[in-house]
């Protein structure tokens, strides 16, 4: 018998979620819906976060991906409108796409099927110690930005800083077209 601590049992109704939450994203006719099941496999996703020491992680999922891209997303596909017209309207997908989707879920779901025997399989090493900061801000903080001049991650955090600069710039210029100067 498998012995679950109620640690487990949350992890396992998160990822559930997750995976339900995920498959109705790709399986929705409607975009709209397709981007609100996608707003909610991502809140569990931060439950996880969190789960595993990571509030920071935890946090930035929910305000960033969920309260700004997704919905932001949402806003564009509800201001385009690309639903389908009237049931005599609708186009049906070809044949290919629904193979692909139906594909793309099986293999999701034997990926996930995998995943969780391995994990079930595995014995229990107990619970690993985790410093009482890590994943805060302060900890990512002081990894980032202590000793700046020799610090490896406050280069490589510059350098993200350049490279989303580089892709502002480019995005900028790629939208404004040919004609104008």
């Amino acid at each position: 018998m498998i012995d679950l601590t109620a640690q487990d049992l949350l992890f396992l109704v998160l990822a559930g979620i997750i995976i339900v939450a995920s498959l109705w994203t790709v399986f929705a006719e409607n975009p709209v819906r397709a981007t609100f099941f996608l707003i909610v496999s991502f809140l569990p996703t931060a439950g996880i976060y969190m789960m595993l020491h990571a509030p920071l992680a935890g946090l930035l999922q929910v305000l960033v991906y969920t309260g700004a891209i997704l919905v932001l997303f949402t806003f564009v596909v509800m201001m385009i409108n690309p639903s389908p017209g009237p049931s005599s309207e609708r186009l049906t997908p070809p044949p290919y796409i629904r193979r692909t989707r139906l594909l793309a879920a099986l293999a999701s779901l034997a990926i996930a099927g995998s995943g969780l025997w391995l994990v079930l399989l595995l014995p229990a090493g107990g619970a690993v110690e985790v410093q009482s900061e890590f994943g805060s801000v302060r900890a990512i903080g002081r990894l980032l930005f202590e000793n700046p001049l020799e610090n490896p991650h406050t280069i490589s955090l510059q350098m993200l800083g350049l490279l989303i600069l580089g892709g502002i710039i480019l995005a900028v210029n790629l939208s404004r077209g040919r004609n104008v100067r």
